[in-house]
């Protein structure tokens, strides 16, 4: 924690005309708020901005933003108590400020707007307004004020205003500033403008970045603003940028475009990256988009992969597969079920797959989930069936005991059937000739 810095306070009568300057200077934007809601404009003039130069000379304190810590400012004479109480004071200044920027009718005098923008930096030391023109699409003030304002500021997080436009879908100021400012530059982040319009999904503001971006750059965790766009799952966007992309690339994680759509679960950004995409691609973890889909039992997603031709029987450590992934789902869950079904069909080698370090089968039985143990029973030896069974009991798996029913039934007449042929009948006493004059009736069992 960082130590508070030892200052000696000003003087009682130097501190009170400080609190009485931002006091008066808060009542007069109170006041200029509720006449600018009844159309009054007349107090939004050069008053509030002299009534802040004397507010801020009055202090003798300088700007902080909310990102800055006082205690690196904090000048000569002053507490640290006294500075947080006027930073307070200021915070309550600007908000209002703000509203009364937002509030001006569009058309309204440039003068009049750059009088607000020009008193939010006296206050802060930072044109916050124009951030909030660009959050709300505000041309008209993002104009009037980049004319005593510099438009290349940052927010806390270094992006631009651009990008900050591009981040909000404020496409009339993402057209205002487009040549006005760097379509390149990256965040702290490495994001780029025509990343953060990617990953909230504004088309619109795609289009616009779109012919003056690198549209195969990567931030700093190896995205593409094609992976940002599946990551939203806006298939209109992925659409824009399939053809300037390459959409089987992969991030530091080894994650393709395709991953991250089908682990953001979005069945309309995956359907638009299935013709372009290695559907068989493993990450990292060494995880496919099927494994991916399946292990979140997004059945919309698992199915449009299985039809597209995704490889069902991809392994990874441990025999794992899309399928012993799709194991643990709720009884409840309608989407996981019939997800299972279908990787049940598209997967071979069942009975040697592994879930938590036993077989399907076994993982069935110790869940009791016994439909899904029936859908596994015709893919495992009945021997192997049958001791699951002994050890439960009391499962309800109709398709399972049936299964080993009709295979006891077999065993018998299979036996009756060798007796016979070997001259005897079941019962000791030798047939006439040596052979059965009728061939028994094989019983079978409908599943």
């Amino acid at each position: 924690m960082p130590k508070t810095p030892k200052t000696t306070a000003l003087s009682p009568a130097a501190l009170q005309k400080a609190w009485l300057a931002f006091d008066e200077l808060i009542a007069l934007t109170s006041q200029a708020t509720q006449a600018a809601a009844m159309g009054d404009l007349t107090l939004l003039s050069s008053r509030i901005q002299s009534m802040a130069q004397e507010a801020v000379k009055a202090s003798v304190f300088p700007a902080v933003s909310d990102s800055e810590s006082i205690g690196d400012k904090l000048p000569a004479g002053w507490s640290f108590e006294d500075a947080k109480r006027i930073q307070g004071k200021t915070r309550i200044i600007t908000y209002r400020l703000e509203e009364l920027w937002l509030s001006l009718p569009e058309g309204q005098s440039d003068a009049l707007a750059r009088d607000l923008v020009n008193t939010q930096s006296i206050l802060r030391g930072k044109c916050r307004p124009l951030f909030k023109a660009a959050m709300h699409d505000r041309v008209d003030l993002l104009a009037a004020a980049s004319i005593c304002c510099d438009l290349h500021e940052t927010d806390e997080r270094g992006r631009g205003l651009l990008a900050n436009a591009a981040h909000w879908g404020a496409k009339k100021c993402v057209a205002y500033l487009i040549f006005r400012l760097n379509p390149q530059s990256p965040s702290k982040e490495g994001l780029t403008p025509l990343m953060d319009a990617a990953r909230n999904g504004h088309d619109e503001c795609v289009a616009l970045l779109l012919p003056v971006s690198r549209t195969r750059r990567a931030d700093g965790k190896g995205h593409t603003a094609l992976m940002h766009a599946a990551g939203s799952g806006n298939s209109a966007t992925i659409a824009l940028l399939i053809p300037a992309s390459e959409p089987k690339a992969k991030d530091k994680d080894g994650d393709t475009a395709l991953t991250i759509a089908a682990a953001r679960g979005a069945p309309g950004a995956l359907n638009a990256l299935i013709p372009v995409s290695d559907l068989n691609a493993q990450n990292s973890a060494g995880f496919t988009a099927l494994m991916i889909a399946a292990r979140n039992a997004n059945f919309s997603c698992a199915q449009a992969l299985l039809q597209a031709g995704a490889d069902a029987s991809i392994q990874i450590a441990g025999r794992e597969t899309a399928l012993s992934l799709a194991m643990d789902f709720r009884e409840s869950d309608n989407d996981a079920l019939q997800l299972i079904r279908a990787l049940i069909q598209a997967t071979p080698g069942i009975a040697e797959l592994r879930c938590a370090g036993v077989t399907l089968l076994t993982h069935a039985r110790i869940k009791e989930r016994w439909q899904l143990f029936d859908w596994l029973a015709p893919f495992f030896p009945l021997v192997a069936v049958q001791s699951a069974l002994d050890l439960s009991p009391d499962a309800v798996a109709p398709v399972a005991r049936a299964l080993c029913e009709q295979a006891a039934i077999q065993d018998t007449v299979g036996a009756v059937e060798k007796t016979i042929v070997e001259g005897a009948s079941p019962n000791g006493v030798v047939a006439d000739g040596g052979a059965p004059a009728v061939k028994p009736h094989r019983p079978s069992v409908r599943l």
